[in-house]
């Protein structure tokens, strides 16, 4: 491989297990490799596990990509992630945002203008929650 290539992986557990992973290679100079950042809004993030909704550090352990997209959408329940399984090799449980996939299809809709403009394009509140 001789094009410059970068690694991206979700700041959740199944990402830092995999970038840790790779980080043991001696990787050559073209390749690099990096977690998505940890966001201050995600050090207290909802996530619902068996006690219920209780305020979470969601960094490293269920803030994958769809996590950094806008939220704050209207007629879906405020964000949250639901714990699903326990990764016994970091001892986190991982999890995944509820309802990822209207927030990922919304933006996905966006344009590059209505993205610039930070204006949503004709139609997008009707398609979009």
């Amino acid at each position: 491989m001789h094009n410059q290539t970068l690694f991206v992986f979700d700041n959740d557990a199944e990402g830092f297990e995999a970038h840790q992973k790779l980080l043991r290679f001696d990787l050559p100079a073209n390749l690099r490799a990096m977690l998505l950042p940890e966001l201050d809004e995600f050090r207290a993030f909802p996530a619902q596990g068996p006690q219920g909704v209780a305020s979470a550090d969601i960094n490293r352990r269920a803030a994958a990509i769809e996590c950094y997209l806008d939220l704050q959408r209207d007629n879906l329940s405020p964000p949250k992630v639901i714990w699903t399984n326990y990764k016994k090799e970091l001892e986190v449980y991982q999890g995944a945002l509820e309802f990822k996939e209207p927030y990922m299809k919304c933006f996905m809709e966006q344009t590059t203008t209505t993205i610039s403009a930070g204006t949503e394009i004709s139609g997008f509140a009707t398609n979009c929650p």
